[in-house]
């Protein structure tokens, strides 16, 4: 439906032409909401009889959906989520978003003594936080300098007046910024003699601090940077390696690895003891997510290729994938961030883990969504799912079955606002869950009343959206509601979900690792600059002091701990530590 002259809506409310010339403005696109059955009705009404207008308007707005997506798709710089916004509409799961707005009763106010309109006032729209300028106090990493008076100091005569004295005021700050590479590198010339008759060298003293430097390529900093650009923001090797060729700093990709894989090794201790203490936790949240590991994936490959070729089966029983799973446990009051890559499922990194767990200890709970990769085999626990994803398969219903899922959905927000209120009101997992008995309980014996009615009347169809949906909730019905019967259980899994963001955001920059090896270095690290900030602690300085003071960390790795090392900073001295620490209060 396009012709040659039509003009192809691009982001940023400019439009360019199919043909050469100056750009025109394309109209601004609104959604157009066009159900398929609808159409389709329409198009065998058109068969045997006039349209009318009402057919005519549904028509006309198929055509423009047509067109505006057919003119999307050929303008390259439209992104697949702005076609998919104008499509679906905006992809918020609020139930204020969501469901339909009730009819409310218009309230009229009278009209003021002095003639203005009546009713309250509009409050000032709200700024969004993070907006707005930054204090001079917040820049904690800028390099300050202190600019004394030339001629003045406090107790002096005011040179104005010549009556009053002088006091200390506030002194004005400025925030003067400047760019550098990545990794700064120093060059040292020593200047040295030769004598023409024994040949002897005599070489001038080394500057302090310039014989450490000779003795290691790298300082333990450059380590951290280079593990902070790789596994948090996730750039490459090879592309830090430009970077640094473009400040002429040159830092081949090879010589990065071989400084943060001796510093994996260094950490390593650290990790393991991170790995045992998450044994013993009390909560813990698993889910996991596609990752690719480049010798993984071939070897699995070429092995399902042998097996076809040996057995003749079509489809072979070696697991050809490979993923990260991102575990949060609570543990003695703090969070640790495990995250493991490799061809292993969640459940079964899981399984690993409660198998180094003490008999002793009760049964841990373990939240996770619905997949059944994600339980923990035959390990004991408190089996807790996510009732997010089980809201969201309502969501996705809402519209083909708005009176059915606006019941669901209203459920789901009384229980939401049971925990938000508790969590405001700073309750205990105790009165949380008597809470929970008294407001939630009720409203979900309710639900599944309800469900039951609409599965023995047979009023939903099972292979429809909302039946598989029902059932989904039915067949985890125990799993869903254990936070009514278990004190401490969650509602849902999103503490999870947004550790795992942080390896999608590794993922979509980086795309793979390429050997396992690289994938536990990747591990190790992340595991501990999130951990780390979980618990309130410089990522960036943590790690740093952890390689500064390898040896100590070596012998004791559990009083290096993100949670209790600024205790053993204390303990053994500020002039033993090699690295100041940033200990956020």
């Amino acid at each position: 439906m396009t012709s040659d002259e039509a003009t192809v809506p691009r982001r940023g409310g400019r439009s360019k032409s199919s043909k050469r010339g100056p750009a025109k403005t394309s109209p601004q696109l609104e959604r157009i909401e066009v159900s398929i059955d609808a159409a389709l009705e329409l198009a065998e009404r058109a068969k045997h009889t006039p349209l009318g207008e009402e057919g005519g308007e549904l028509l006309a707005d198929t055509i423009r959906t047509l067109d505006t997506m057919q003119r999307m798709l050929v303008d390259k710089n439209v992104t697949l989520a702005e076609l998919r916004a104008l499509v679906f509409g905006p992809r918020d799961e609020r139930s204020s978003k969501v469901l339909p707005a009730k009819a409310e009763p218009v309230l009229v106010s009278a009209p003021a003594p002095d003639g203005e309109p009546g009713g309250e006032p509009s409050k000032p729209k709200r700024r969004r936080p993070g907006h707005g300028r930054r204090s001079a106090d917040e820049y904690t990493g800028a390099s300050t300098r202190h600019v004394a008076h030339d001629s003045l100091k406090a107790g002096c005569r005011c040179p104005a007046c010549l009556e009053g004295t002088l006091y200390s005021y506030a002194p004005k700050r400025f925030i003067h910024f400047t760019s550098s590479a990545p990794i700064e590198a120093q060059c040292t010339i020593v200047e040295q003699f030769r004598c023409g008759s024994c040949q002897l060298i005599f070489s001038a003293t080394h500057p302090e601090g310039a014989t450490n430097a000779l003795k290691k390529t790298a300082d333990p900093s450059v380590t951290v940077m280079l593990a902070f650009l790789r596994y948090v923001y996730g750039m490459p090797f090879w592309r830090i390696a430009d970077l640094q060729d473009l400040f002429g700093i040159p830092l081949p990709w090879a010589t990065q690895w071989d400084l943060v894989n001796a510093g994996a090794k260094v950490l390593r201790r650290v990790f393991d003891a991170l790995v045992e203490l998450a044994a013993r936790g009390q909560l813990i949240h698993v889910d996991d997510t596609r990752q690719m590991v480049l010798d993984v994936v071939g070897k699995a490959r070429r092995a399902a290729e042998e097996e076809k070729r040996r057995t003749g089966k079509a489809k072979s029983s070696q697991r050809t994938g490979s993923f990260t799973t991102g575990m949060v446990v609570e543990v003695e009051g703090q969070k640790i961030l495990l995250f493991f890559t490799g061809p292993k499922h969640a459940g079964e990194n899981l399984e690993g883990l409660l198998r180094e767990r003490p008999d002793d200890l009760a049964r841990a709970i373990l939240m996770s969504d619905g997949l059944s990769w994600n339980t923990s085999g035959d390990i004991d626990v408190i089996d807790a799912r996510c009732n997010a994803h089980a809201r969201r398969k309502f969501v996705a219903q809402i519209k083909n079955f708005p009176d059915e899922c606006r019941i669901v959905l209203e459920t789901f927000q009384k229980i939401y606002a049971t925990d938000a209120r508790a969590r405001a009101e700073g309750l205990t997992a105790e009165e949380r869950l008597e809470s929970h008995k008294a407001e939630s309980k009720p409203a979900l014996d309710a639900l599944w009343a309800w469900m039951e009615e609409q599965r023995e009347s047979k009023q939903v169809e099972p292979n429809s959206g909302l039946g598989k949906a029902l059932e989904y909730v039915r067949s985890l019905w125990k799993q869903l509601t254990c936070f009514t019967e278990v004190a401490g259980v969650p509602l849902d899994n999103n503490i999870c979900e947004r550790a795992l963001k942080l390896a999608i955001r590794h993922r979509r920059n980086s795309m793979f690792y390429k050997t396992m090896r690289g994938a536990e270095v990747g591990d190790i690290y992340m595991t501990l600059f999130h951990t780390a900030q979980a618990a309130g602690v410089n990522p960036k300085d943590y790690v740093l002091t952890l390689l500064a003071n390898d040896e100590r960390a070596q012998a004791d790795p559990t009083a290096w701990l993100p949670s209790n090392f600024s205790a053993t900073l204390g303990a053994i001295g500020s002039n033993a530590v090699e690295s100041p620490v940033a200990v956020a209060s």
